[in-house]
């Protein structure tokens, strides 16, 4: 039987991610031809982010008093008016062209922001009994419209340029809506609780603050190339701008792929685990993506393709496990709160940690760029994003999970009849069922 709020909810994640992928590939060539800058376009490219670094915590607070269905509704509607904006900016001259540019980021920063959260809090309350698979199938989808984004973003650029693909998009932002409407259940009475759940508490548990830096540091690297890698690959490769497109949805192909593979993993292998993986192999794809110039490998593109790709798989690795772990942990360490409270803070936490990544990453990039180069800088970023990892692995439990999942499980000795087994493995997962919750 089709889940069709969960389909409804999936088509408009995918949609809002797809808005966004398709900026990056025609943003910068449509601003360089107006003379700004370098790093005005970066700027431009973190007010979205920037602004959802500050709306989503504050949606994570009210998302369950104003209704997670109506927060959504209301969030597509002004990400639908946020593309109506970006579609006019060919019409205006520099200055007002990064007046409106910005203007438009802020709008989808704050769409963004209450889209995101109010998803995941509605996942996260109404499948908390397989919440790491419907996440899997949810990042899956996102990670497909990553791919269409940039595919449906360079036909549109072809039949009618760039204009014509934010016209396009604001059309189905608004027939998303009375969809979303209709397929979303009505949120339930709001009850206040007798012990509000605070920003203090939640930050109380380890594994929410260590695992949130997780999604910061992974989605900085992607957020560094936004700005900058469409001119290094028509100046070191001379690639034409209707192939650009093509350069960004390589990690969004990796990213759904890594995704199932995640989903197939076996279950003794920790979490932490993954999210140590994931800071390993972006760091070395930024380090690759350059190259680095002392590597003394000279630029290449198949290199900087397999870089794309590894940075797509890295941020997988590092984007799935995180909310379940953060609920997991919280929810044990804090039983006296209610745990549907809970979910919708780190809901809020999940897309801030997003969107601040996705800040940090362009005005660094852009700022390096400019003063030592491409490959230096994102070089630099792969540094970074390693320290972080020896970070991770000695406080987060990083290298203890790795240490966990690499042994070989062993069958226990035991002189029980084969009934009596049954019967004792029972108890014992009811047992830790009953300690987990």
């Amino acid at each position: 039987m089709v889940d069709w709020t969960l389909v409804g909810i999936l088509t408009l994640g995918m949609l809002g991610n797809s808005v966004q992928a398709v900026l990056a590939p025609f943003f910068p060539g449509e601003a360089e031809s107006k003379g700004v800058s370098g790093e005005m376009v970066g700027a431009i490219f973190s007010a979205q982010p920037f602004t959802a670094c500050f709306c989503a915590p504050i949606f994570g607070m009210v998302v369950g008093r104003l209704g997670r269905r109506r927060c959504v509704i209301f969030s597509s509607f002004v990400l639908s008016i946020s593309a109506f904006v970006f579609a006019t900016l060919p019409h205006y001259d520099k200055d007002t062209f990064v007046v409106v540019g910005l203007t438009a980021r802020i709008m989808q920063g704050f769409g963004g922001a209450g889209c995101g959260t109010s998803i995941m809090a509605i996942i996260s309350t109404l499948y908390r009994d397989r919440l790491d698979m419907v996440i899997g199938i949810q990042q899956t989808t996102l990670g497909i419209s990553m791919i269409l984004g940039p595919m449906l973003g360079a036909l549109l650029y072809m039949i009618g340029g760039f204009g014509f693909i934010f016209y396009t998009y604001t059309i189905l932002f608004l027939v998303a809506v009375p969809i979303i409407l209709f397929l979303v259940p009505a949120d339930t009475p709001y009850v206040e609780p007798e012990a509000g759940v605070t920003w203090k508490d939640v930050f109380s548990v380890r594994t929410v603050i260590m695992n949130a830096l997780v999604i910061i540091v992974c989605f900085s690297s992607l957020g560094a190339l936004e700005p900058v890698l469409s001119s290094h690959l028509q100046t070191e490769f001379g690639v034409p701008t209707e192939l650009i497109a093509l350069a960004f949805v390589v990690p969004t192909v990796f990213y759904p792929v890594t995704v199932i593979v995640i989903n197939k993993l076996p279950k003794r292998i920790e979490r932490k685990a993954l999210l140590l993986t994931a800071l390993l192999i972006v760091g070395t794809a930024m380090v690759l993506i350059g190259p680095w110039s002392l590597l003394a490998i000279p630029p290449n593109l198949p290199l900087t393709i397999i870089s794309l790709g590894m940075v797509g798989s890295g941020i997988a690795f590092g984007n799935i496990p995180p909310l379940p772990d953060m609920i997991q942990d919280a929810v044990a360490q804090l039983p006296h709160l209610p745990s549907d409270h809970i979910s919708d803070r780190l809901s809020g936490l999940m897309t801030l940690s997003f969107f601040s990544g996705k800040t940090i990453g362009p005005p660094i990039s852009g700022f390096f760029r400019d003063r030592i180069g491409f490959q230096d800088t994102q070089a630099l970023l792969g540094g970074f994003i390693y320290t972080y990892a020896v970070i991770f692995g000695l406080f987060g439990g990083g290298f203890k999970a790795l240490k966990t999942c690499t042994k070989q499980p062993q069958k226990p000795e035991t002189l029980l009849g084969e009934n009596e087994m049954v019967e004792t493995k029972k108890s014992f997962y009811f047992l830790e069922e009953d300690e987990v919750l």
